[in-house]
């Protein structure tokens, strides 16, 4: 067996596509458009990956772990990090030690590339490997939680019976006073993301050029963006998209940001239960968000409703993992701490 970076060529392509489809069969990760887009398009960089082929069976790919670049902003300090994502071994090639081979070969190839750390949030299948290589799990991301129509988590006779308790959940009376559905291509965001930089140690570079290829580019998810003005200035935007889990509607929320300024509380207020009430009106039954407890979008989130759900009725955790290739960049030890990080669901590629 062999481990090389990929060159993305068209027979390699078609090759990890051909994996992806073995790994992930009923994912959108298998269509091609959304290939390029993530792994071609993303305006921080082309995508790294580390591949694994069986030189006994014409090269034949059977695995891969693959980054892309992720521009992090540490303070006013930007590095070059990454997301880790798409990991797979085909079925076939199993229990065989490849995923660790192909974990432990990463460093190396994306020291090359010039980025310095990778996070991720692994499935269960992958997260042990990760530990074992060295990779450092920093939290387990909260779930937040908020209800919207519960009797339609249900079907029959419950859903029917459990309607009336609906009421209990509306949205309340929203100020819609500068809150409108935004569909430009966020070259208006770039103040409000500047200040993000200034109040959180670690994030992500939510400029405009991310924005648009994250939200407005991507070819197989829709998106929906509201944003709140006071005096003309966009002071707090939130995306959220309708989708399913286990079979049941869900709303995400992708992403919120403010201004971080407390006087304008209300009106972040009103912005997350004005994106709420269009969630219900879609007869979403709940939707979900992840903020660290210490960032005032959390506090505002829990305002509008939602709850963290206790660890132990999560069913599956949601591990948030640190591996930092560059030892001898003292700078990037911040980002081995969760509470120095704005991190949402829009951060990694599940939503």
């Amino acid at each position: 067996m062999k481990i090389s970076q990929w060159r993305n060529s068209e027979e390699e392509n078609q090759s990890i596509l051909e994996l992806i489809e073995n790994t992930f069969a009923d994912s959108e990760i298998k269509n091609p458009k959304y290939f390029h887009w993530q792994y071609n398009e993303n305006p921080q960089g082309k995508a790294v990956i580390v591949l694994c082929f069986d030189e006994k069976n014409n090269n034949f790919i059977i695995g891969q772990e693959s980054i892309i670049p992720s521009n992090l902003n540490l303070g006013k300090t930007g590095i070059k990090s990454s997301i880790s994502l798409n990991s797979a071994v085909h079925s076939k090639y199993r229990r065989r030690g490849i995923f660790s081979k192909l974990i432990s070969a990463l460093p190396e190839i994306a020291m090359k590339e010039g980025i310095s750390s990778v996070y991720g949030v692994p499935n269960s299948n992958s997260h042990k490997a990760f530990l074992k290589e060295g990779w450092k799990e920093i939290t387990h991301l909260p779930l937040l939680v908020r209800i919207l129509n519960p009797s339609n988590y249900f079907k029959n006779g419950l859903k029917i019976l459990l309607r009336p308790i609906s009421f209990f959940y509306k949205v309340k009376n929203i100020d819609q006073v500068g809150i409108e559905k935004y569909s430009g291509n966020f070259n208006e965001f770039e103040q409000l993301t500047s200040k993000l930089a200034t109040r959180i140690q670690v994030s992500q570079n939510r400029n405009q050029r991310f924005l648009q290829w994250r939200y407005n580019e991507q070819p197989t998810r829709k998106y929906n963006t509201y944003i709140i003005r006071k005096k003309s200035e966009i002071i707090s935007y939130i995306i959220t998209r309708e989708t399913e889990s286990k079979g049941k509607s869900i709303g995400v929320v992708l992403d919120f940001v403010t201004d971080g300024k407390h006087e304008n509380e209300k009106e972040f207020l009103n912005l997350v239960r004005y994106s709420l009430k269009e969630l219900q009106n879609k007869n979403i039954a709940y939707s979900i968000a992840t903020f660290s407890p210490s960032l005032l979008e959390y506090k505002i989130l829990c305002k509008a409703g939602f709850f963290k759900v206790p660890d132990f009725l999560k069913r599956n955790p949601i591990p948030l993992v640190i591996n930092i290739f560059d030892k001898n960049n003292q700078k990037l030890k911040c980002i081995e701490n969760y509470d120095n990080w704005f991190f949402t669901f829009g951060d990694y590629d599940a939503y």
